[in-house]
């Protein structure tokens, strides 16, 4: 069985459109902020190698993990040039990690990532990681990471998945992507 993984080839080439990241914040505890600041400098780096300029991030350090405090803090600093929230979560709780998504998907439409603590500390996969949270930062703004030259012009391509969610029956959400870039997603199909 061939490896299909694409990350090594995609870190290895530019991207075919990046998307350059000039203002974004990352918000984080102080405990955090060493480990999550070197994280910062690996990924200018190896989005460098992808062809995708990204600066420092702004850095806010926060004192606790709570819910409230990332809402709060990404609310305040809400403004139309920020291109991207990033958050560091010391562990993974439901309640915040919906509760970043919601304010940042509805209420103070930005792009969001949220990775964990525990993702970023191991220094023998930092590197791996940094470029996939690139990639995904890449297409969560409108980037596309790579084309293929289709030569019939009368032809259109559709991919289709589905995505089940076990726990609320009789609920599933649908994408649908075409060459001709239009999505759509659909919820509660039967």
């Amino acid at each position: 069985m061939q490896d299909v993984d694409w990350t090594r080839q995609l870190a290895q080439s530019n991207c075919s459109t990046p998307i350059h990241l000039k203002h974004w914040q990352i918000l984080c505890t102080r405990r955090d902020t060493p480990k999550v600041m070197e994280f910062a400098r690996m990924m200018i780096g190896v989005a460098a190698q992808m062809g995708i300029m990204i600066v420092q991030p702004q850095h806010k350090e926060l004192q606790n993990d709570r819910t409230e405090t990332f809402i709060r803090n990404i609310s305040a600093s809400f403004s139309a040039s920020v291109q991207m929230v990033m958050c560091i979560f010391p562990s993974m709780r439901d309640d915040r990690y919906h509760a970043v998504k919601r304010l940042c998907c509805l209420q103070q439409p930005v792009p969001s990532q949220v990775v964990q603590t525990r993702t970023i500390s191991n220094p023998k996969r930092v590197r791996s990681v940094a470029q996939k949270v690139v990639l995904q930062m890449n297409c969560k703004m409108g980037g596309v990471l790579w084309s293929v030259n289709i030569p019939l012009k009368s032809l259109m391509i559709v991919g289709l998945d589905v995505y089940h969610d076990t726990t609320k029956r009789m609920c599933s959400v649908a994408g649908v992507v075409a060459s001709l870039n239009r999505s759509c997603f659909t919820r509660c199909l039967i």
